[in-house]
């Protein structure tokens, strides 16, 4: 997660570039704790027939793979879009092998200022992340 973005203001850019900080719409929680939750919970619906759980795991057992996601982008820009691009890396936690790698740039335009509207797209773009992504095709585990 960009570091700019570990806050619990949410943090937008102008038409400029320029970082802007708002105080009047937080984040309910830490936003890499909550993305990484989605996420989870975005996999989990979306294989049904693979088990999801965010790290840390530890008192659950062993994993088989780990799913390493850096989020390289996230800008939001009112009335505009907002870009979401991230590194993705599924490893073998047996072999400790890159099974796959691969980088992704989504972006959705909004089409207000309002910062609800912004929020819900944000979590749309986590739906479209694992959608396009195609992660199953990497899973080498027999159903």
């Amino acid at each position: 997660m960009p570091s700019a973005l570990e806050r619990k203001q949410l943090v937008t850019r102008d038409s400029h570039g320029t970082l802007l900080l708002s105080e009047q719409h937080q984040w309910a929680g830490l936003l890499k704790q909550n993305m990484t939750e989605v996420m989870a919970t975005n996999f989990a619906t979306l294989y049904p027939q693979f088990w999801f759980k965010a790290y840390p795991w530890s008192t659950l057992g062993m994993v088989d793979y780990r799913m390493v996601i850096e989020v390289t982008q996230l800008d939001i820009v009112m009335g505009k879009s907002i870009t979401f691009s991230a590194n993705w890396t599924l490893l073998d936690e047996k072999t400790h092998l890159v099974v796959a790698h691969d980088n992704l740039m989504i972006e959705q335009a909004l089409i207000d200022d309002n910062y609800a509207h912004a929020v819900n797209a944000m979590n749309q773009l986590l739906v479209t992340f694992v959608e396009i992504a195609h992660f199953s095709h990497y899973f080498p585990l027999k159903l």
